[in-house]
């Protein structure tokens, strides 16, 4: 029933990744056939944000102890990949760090045998250097080690670190980090990177005049539209019309997890038919009145998830979507 919080877990084992050695894709030996990429966090005492290539994909915002492993295949790309992770100073401490915050990101392949960290990113409130501990710039071959070298597979850039502003307040209310890794992956370019721009400025630049009136636009009430789409089928238990819309997402789902193609969508067919079918479930109600969210990098949009409820318990079912824009339709794709 929790089938896309897991499925990532079942890879096919029978699977080939092309290797290409013309300049396109090389993957280093200790990577193996099909390597998982992953991100784990560790810190406490910092409500945070994580983005890769301008997607969040990881929101903590209790201040508490986070430690946590995110697999990131279907976000990663062969190349360049941007990492940003947005700290939040602590309202109750008057928008300062607590003494003992800290932050620590690792980007972590598990290739055949090992996993392999290819890269860190650390910050520490207490030290002077706060970025102590921070993996060095530079290019690195990739074996079993890494090793810092003139050329090499691996490229990791100085990060950069800026103070931001959350919320439209006038004071700094938190730090952002970014920095860039260059390394192989066996993957091609996913669609949503490559679609039309969402806004024509900023989404956290927006005022909430501008906000409102933008989500009043036809193209914001189109999103609305194909949200309500995959709702109204699942409502109307329709199975096979809600997987028809999830179309995109189950392709490159199938590549960047390795599956025969075909099998992300039959494994969601499962989940669907056992929860839909269910009177023991019940869907939620859809609330149009709720917020529309653009990603950073201003090529998806997301509304809320789609929730389905166990009756007379507190157990929920989850489903996140994310819509890219085409410059005509919206179109599901994670």
């Amino acid at each position: 029933m929790l089938f896309f919080s897991i499925f990532f877990i079942g890879i096919y084992a029978n699977s080939q990744t092309k290797i290409i050695n013309k300049g396109e894709i090389v993957l280093p030996k200790a990577f193996g056939k099909h390597p998982i990429y992953k991100l784990k966090i560790d810190g406490q005492s910092n409500k945070l944000e994580i983005y890769l290539n301008g997607v969040r994909i990881y929101k903590d915002l209790s201040a508490t102890t986070s430690n946590i492993t995110i697999p990131i295949n279907d976000y990663i790309i062969n190349g360049k990949n941007e990492i940003k992770v947005k700290l939040i100073a602590d309202k109750g401490m008057h928008y300062q760090f607590q003494k003992n915050a800290f932050f620590k990101l690792s980007m972590i392949v598990s290739g055949e045998k090992k996993d392999i960290v290819i890269s860190t990113l650390k910050y520490t409130e207490r030290f002077k250097n706060k970025l102590e501990g921070t993996s060095q710039e530079g290019s690195y071959q990739m074996d079993d080690v890494l090793k810092l070298t003139s050329e090499g597979e691996l490229k990791i850039s100085k990060p950069k670190v800026t103070n931001f502003n959350m919320f439209r307040l006038q004071k700094v209310t938190g730090v952002k980090i970014q920095q860039d890794i260059f390394l192989p992956a066996p993957f091609p370019r996913w669609k949503f990177l490559d679609s039309k721009g969402i806004l024509d400025k900023p989404f956290d630049s927006l005022t909430m005049e501008e906000y409102m009136k933008l989500k009043e636009s036809q193209k914001i009430k189109g999103l609305y539209d194909a949200y309500r789409k995959v709702y109204t089928a699942l409502k109307n238990k329709d199975v096979d019309e809600a997987l028809k819309l999830f179309k995109e997402r189950f392709e490159e789902y199938d590549i960047a997890w390795y599956h025969p193609k075909g099998y992300t969508k039959e494994q969601m067919k499962v989940d669907f038919d056992e929860i839909v079918k269910n009177s023991d479930w019940e869907l939620l109600p859809f609330n149009p009145k709720k917020y529309f969210i653009i990603s950073d990098n201003n090529k998806l949009a997301e509304i809320n998830l789609i929730s389905f409820k166990k009756k007379n318990k507190s157990l929920y079912s989850n489903y996140h979507m994310k819509f890219r824009w085409d410059g005509k339709d919206w179109i599901l794709t994670r």
